[in-house]
């Protein structure tokens, strides 16, 4: 036997799908799949007080498959904070981050928390008590935080309390800063 056929034959049958080498290739193809359906969404979305919650209920009530986008992109959202979770267990578990790799395992770590604050702040887009309430208390836990908590908090709500400034600049990080 040849070299290439030992290693099929080590990797098992072909019905034995391991999901753990496809984590991260999982986590980017929902990022793909996220940045797709939010350039449709941007189309119709208008980020004020006024306007968010009923372009939010135009994409999903009006808007030809806008429900389907939507929804599309919340689940890819979900999906991908699994993925991006479960890769980051595997690297831990098979210590891939050793051995000169450690900085990737930062960057990774880094993009962790990114991918969970663009989860957080597009929450809040919807405009809706959802929205309103999940948001003021995940401010006010960010606010516990110490020496930076309440500083941050101010920063991400651009006051005091839940308002149009926190929308605009929640919208404004979701869209733009958070994804890039």
């Amino acid at each position: 036997m040849d070299d290439r056929t030992d290693r099929w034959r080590d990797r098992g049958s072909a019905w034995s799908l391991r999901p753990w080498p496809y984590a991260g290739g999982l986590a980017a193809a929902c990022f793909a799949i996220l940045a797709l359906t939010g350039v449709v969404m941007a189309f119709s979305y208008q980020p004020t007080p006024e306007h968010a919650y009923v372009t939010s209920y135009y994409i999903s009530n009006v808007l030809p498959y806008g429900w389907l986008v939507r929804t599309v992109h919340a689940w890819a959202a979900n999906l991908m904070i699994l993925f991006a979770a479960v890769h980051a267990v595997q690297v831990f578990i098979s210590g891939s981050y050793k051995g000169g790799r450690e900085a990737n395992w930062y960057i990774g770590i880094a993009a962790f928390v990114v991918t969970g604050t663009a989860a957080f702040t597009g929450s809040l887009l919807p405009w809706d008590q959802i929205a309103y309430w999940s948001t003021d208390a995940g401010v006010s836990i960010l606010a516990q935080t110490p020496v930076l908590g309440r500083a941050l908090a101010g920063l991400m709500l651009g006051g005091q309390a839940v308002g149009e400034n926190a929308l605009t600049r929640f919208h404004a990080a979701h869209v733009t800063l958070l994804p890039a």
